[in-house]
């Protein structure tokens, strides 16, 4: 048996997993010891501080350009996400008071203003009865529910992913030399986002969707050979170029949405960044060529390899429940709001999915790779950092950005006011329009509890700032 506590944008997970038909009983324990605190300890706090301190005070020095590009990007897109210095500023002030004080500002916060706001997920699968299930489900409320002073079953706690929109027509450049001294490579993060939010299930998605994901997935699987063989193979510009099909998510009003993204990576010392993003630039205006004349059998090929692909049946247990759970907690607040069936959550998404890839022809491809890839709709942020060969020339970026209608942030102060101006990732296809003030939401404070069964358990407590939804049921 093996336990796990990791934190994500719901909340605190602890998950339980193994072969064992005392798994429950260690995962009540373990949920009952993290509720009673008696797990916090100076020594343990002191110790847990040193590490984080560590990780954080050796973010840049220790990590690589490209990863440096990610987090430029994630910073402007992701609304909450946190700047190291920030984080760094707050690990050293900590003590193991406050430490203590914020564990039961979390667990306790709910005795002063309103416990109501606390949900219970759970989900135990494997080898498992019906019985003890509901005898586990029941164990855990029981804990959860000596913390409230109250139970109100009209309101839902929602919690999740925060991941801005960009406008159509959006063409973003982020420069940042590396603040790793000793670092000689450049990397370049480029990502076009979709306007059409990703497929979300037969029943809840838009008309859209399943076909705009279908062909996106379909066109990220024909993208990644050619890509790095032209790049990497014959242009020899470093040893990472990759190009891969990625899926953030926004969380708004109960309602889960899915975004899809295309992404390429090149890490390279050989040119600059500048220069990178020009040889990406002709690469996928050759592709768009290659594409038109295809053959269709080549393109069928693809189609089959991938829907084949996802498919594939789940090799463990582990996987299985993960999956399960993510659908559950995503999808979960809008069926019970809506009152819809059980039968609504998306639990064979990636059939559908599949299918629809089968069917996909030449037209669709060219259409969707117009949209999200070469058009003059799409949404497009390069990440660039600049390592100590080719070092950031900042007129240079201004004047590139001046003649090509780019928006160009080269600083952090920029970077957060630009984040400022967009908006949450709404449920509906996104049409050209000027920026608007983001949403705001409300503090809150939830708790939520998993469990994944003679395989997993999980416990999940979450202190971000989102919405408590009334629920219809």
């Amino acid at each position: 048996l093996s336990w796990s506590l990791s934190s994500s944008t719901s909340g605190i997970r602890l998950t339980c997993f193994g072969y064992s038909d005392r798994l429950s009983d260690l995962a009540v324990k373990i949920l009952s010891d993290f509720l009673d605190g008696s797990f916090l300890k100076e020594s343990y706090a002191e110790a847990t501080k040193d590490q984080v301190l560590r990780n954080l005070q050796t973010y840049f020095s220790s990590r690589r350009a490209d990863s440096h590009a990610v987090y430029y990007q994630d910073l402007l897109l992701s609304a909450k996400q946190g700047e190291v210095p920030i984080l760094l500023e707050i690990a050293r002030n900590s003590t193991y008071e406050s430490i203590k004080a914020q564990y039961h500002r979390i667990t306790q916060y709910h005795r002063i203003i309103r416990n109501s706001e606390i949900k219970i997920d759970c989900l135990y699968t494997g080898n498992v009865s019906q019985k003890d299930a509901n005898k586990f489900f029941m164990d855990t409320s029981k804990l959860i529910s000596e913390i409230h002073l109250e139970k109100d079953k009209n309101h839902i706690c929602i919690t999740g992913p925060d991941y801005l929109r960009l406008e159509c027509g959006s063409n973003f450049e982020l420069h940042f030399s590396s603040e790793n001294t000793q670092e000689e490579n450049g990397a370049v993060l480029m990502t076009f986002q979709s306007h059409i939010p990703s497929f979300r299930g037969m029943t809840l998605s838009l008309n859209d969707s399943l076909y705009s994901t279908a062909s996106i997935r379909l066109i990220c699987h024909m993208l990644r050979e050619p890509l790095f063989n032209k790049l990497r193979t014959k242009q020899q510009l470093g040893y990472i170029v990759s190009s891969y099909y990625d899926l953030e998510s926004c969380l708004l009003k109960a309602r889960y949405i899915p975004i899809d993204l295309v992404s390429i990576v090149v890490m390279t010392r050989k040119i600059s960044p500048l220069e990178v993003v020009a040889r990406i630039d002709e690469f996928l205006s050759d592709f768009t060529v290659a594409l038109t004349s295809m053959p269709e059998s080549d393109i069928k090929s693809h189609a089959t390899a991938l829907s084949e692909k996802l498919l594939k049946p789940t090799q463990n247990l582990s996987a299985e429940a993960s999956n399960h759970f993510a659908k559950i907690r995503n999808y979960g607040p809008e069926i019970i709001q809506e009152n819809r069936e059980v039968s609504d959550i998306p639990w064979s998404s990636f059939k559908d999915l599949a299918g629809a890839i089968r069917s996909l022809q030449r037209k669709d491809l060219l259409k969707t790779w117009n949209r999200v890839i070469v058009g003059n709709e799409r949404a497009r942020v390069t990440s660039m950092v600049y390592g100590k060969t080719f070092s950031l020339d900042e007129k240079l970026a201004r004047k590139r950005a001046t003649s090509r209608n780019i928006v160009a942030v080269n600083d952090m102060k920029e970077l957060l006011r630009l984040r400022s101006k967009l908006k949450l990732y709404e449920n509906k296809v996104h049409q050209s329009s000027t920026f608007l003030s983001r949403v705001l939401s409300l503090p809150m404070i939830c708790l939520a509890v998993v469990a994944v069964g003679i395989g997993a358990v999980g416990l999940t407590m979450a202190d971000t700032s989102k919405k408590c939804i009334k629920s219809m049921s």
